[in-house]
């Protein structure tokens, strides 16, 4: 049953990571950027095609489609002015010039020029460098700028009052506070500011309410026995005992059934089930759940994942779905749950005696995988069935089945008003 569960989150993350297989690198000027900002420093890591460095910073070559080595130089020289002279960082106020710590060029194997019939050799030339914004204190603040924004040659938009194309739109993943986040730059907006949050992991997840037991009508045998033959005694001896004596049998009586009260306790209805109470504590875990993929750091993922996921069940997911993230990275792609839409959930039992309770519930999880500068939207539907269950004091997903799965298109899913899904 927990392998269910399983399937469920590691199956939305790794739906969007297969999408890297169809993203290759695109046949026009792209690029990918990815920023982190640290204790110490604000760090671009930047990899172009030579289609995107000659609309950012051109040059002259013998062969505009080839780069000697002789001419790597000059195109390094370019892009150095380029990224510290026009873009700008600026870090609590304080505009501060970057270094280049790293520059790498990368010729791809010819066998994949088939996949350019455009641009060719342009598409298969790559710029790889980092760029670092030191500081001496953990930022508060931090403001960038991006200014070079080629055409976008695949977009699908009429062309401008000038005859062009629209402007590509930078789609940079940036990672700080350990929390992994999209950022999108462009020719209208250019300009990105982040703010410290200082928040810790559960200021960052939805909160969940606290236990409460389900309480089940009962009758209490003994207390009711001992009123029930107090009542049958003084309806026979009323007259021949008097008031007093009645009274005094009375507190006799009702002290003794009230020291009973716990003994001997049967059952005699239904739970009482506040059904949107419950619904109330699994719409937070099933949120939380996700959204501890936010992270990057091994024990942040896991300390997250706790406050929603026990037992072995914690064990297998955080391994499972932390594997496939890794060998995402090394790929060079990069998949992002953006949105779960819980779109219907019902109460379908509850269980006194281990204090827990099944939901069913239908949800679509959206993400992105990014690669190349281009962000490849994936749809999923699930149906599954939870149990939430009373851990230690705080309500935990401890069992999950899935019933169904389905990929949707791209285009956000639009259904009748008040159809279910």
């Amino acid at each position: 049953m927990r392998t269910g569960f399983l399937l469920v989150v590691f199956g939305a993350l790794a739906a969007l990571i297969a999408g890297a297989s169809y993203a290759d690198p695109q046949d026009g000027p792209h690029t990918e950027v990815r920023i982190s900002i640290t204790d110490t420093d604000v760090r671009f890591n930047i990899t172009m095609n030579l289609n995107y460095v000659d609309e950012i910073a051109p040059t002259t070559r013998e062969f505009p489609d080839v780069v000697d080595p002789t001419e790597e130089g000059l195109i390094r020289a370019e892009l150095e002015k380029f990224f510290l002279d026009e873009n700008r960082v600026t870090i609590d106020g304080v505009e501060v010039r970057g270094i280049i710590e790293s520059f790498e060029f990368i010729r791809l194997d010819r066998e994949n020029l088939k996949l350019f019939p455009k641009t060719g050799l342009k598409a298969l030339t790559r710029f790889s460098f980092i760029i670092s914004y030191p500081f001496k204190t953990p930022p508060e603040e931090v403001t960038m700028e991006w200014t070079g924004y080629p055409e976008d040659t695949f977009s699908t938009e009429p062309l401008g009052p000038d005859g062009k194309l629209p402007k590509l739109i930078v789609q940079a993943l940036l990672k700080a506070e350990g929390i992994v986040t999209q950022i999108i730059f462009s020719e209208s907006d250019p300009v990105v500011e982040w703010h410290a949050s200082h928040a810790t992991i559960d200021d960052r997840l939805e909160k969940v309410p606290t236990p409460a037991s389900f309480e089940t009508p009962t009758l209490p045998l003994i207390s009711t026995a001992i009123v029930g033959s107090w009542v049958l005694i003084c309806a026979v001896l009323y007259r021949k005992v008097g008031k007093t004596v009645v009274a005094a049998s009375a507190v006799v009586s009702f002290a003794s059934a009230a020291a009973m009260l716990p003994f001997a306790n049967i059952p005699i209805g239904e739970p009482k089930v506040d059904n949107e109470a419950l619904l109330a504590v699994f719409r937070p875990l099933h949120t939380n759940v996700y959204r501890a993929f936010d992270y990057s750091a091994e024990s942040d993922i896991y300390d997250a994942l706790s406050r929603s996921v026990s037992g072995d069940m914690l064990e297998e997911l955080y391994t499972s779905i932390h594997r496939g993230l890794i060998q995402a990275e090394q790929g060079g792609s990069v998949g992002r749950i953006t949105k779960v839409n819980l779109d219907e959930a019902k109460v379908t039992g509850v269980d006194p005696e281990t204090n827990s309770f099944t939901v069913e519930a239908y949800w679509v999880v959206e993400g992105t995988v990014y690669h190349w500068g281009h962000s490849h939207p994936k749809q999923t539907i699930y149906h599954a069935n939870y149990t939430i269950t009373d851990d230690e004091g705080k309500w935990r997903i401890t069992d999950s089945q899935v019933l169904s799965s389905e990929h949707l298109n791209p285009n956000p899913l639009i259904l009748p008003e008040g159809t279910g899904l």
